[in-house]
């Protein structure tokens, strides 16, 4: 079963490029005014910056294998690396934190070898998808 955000993201990155566009025509309009350059600019630049680091998150388990894959809401189609991947019987723990923008994830992990806690930050998350994250979820 997979959960993704990757509509929201989606919709997000192109309002952050629609508002950029938007505020370089406002500072090509509004030029002789120094200060509200300024204050244009830094906030393309703010707006900019936030929409080279978005990224969605897609969770999957395919039955054996729990993956995660964090990626840029405008990569191209196809395989693009899992940032976490483990097998599903390694999961000794799973819970979800809700917050208002963000969701976190603490997955206790133990095999033979590894006993690591992982975190994962998931923003944007409706309440189908949280509702499809708890049903992953255990309790010691």
């Amino acid at each position: 079963m997979k959960t993704s955000n990757i509509k929201f993201v989606k919709s997000l990155a192109y309002s952050y490029i629609i508002l950029i566009f938007f505020l370089l025509l406002v500072m090509v309009f509004f030029r002789e005014s120094t200060l509200l350059l300024i204050v244009l600019c830094t906030l393309v630049c703010v707006l900019f910056i936030n929409l080279v680091k978005l990224r969605f998150t897609e969770i999957d388990n395919g039955g054996e294998c729990f993956t995660v894959r964090k990626m840029h809401p405008f990569v191209k189609k196809g395989y693009y690396p899992p940032k976490i991947e483990f097998p599903f019987s390694a999961i000794r723990n799973f819970e979800i934190q809700n917050g208002m923008i963000n969701c976190y994830i603490k997955i206790k992990i133990q095999s033979r070898t590894i006993k690591k806690n992982i975190y994962i930050t998931v923003h944007f998350c409706n309440s189908k998808q949280l509702a499809q994250l708890k049903a992953y979820e255990t309790k010691d």
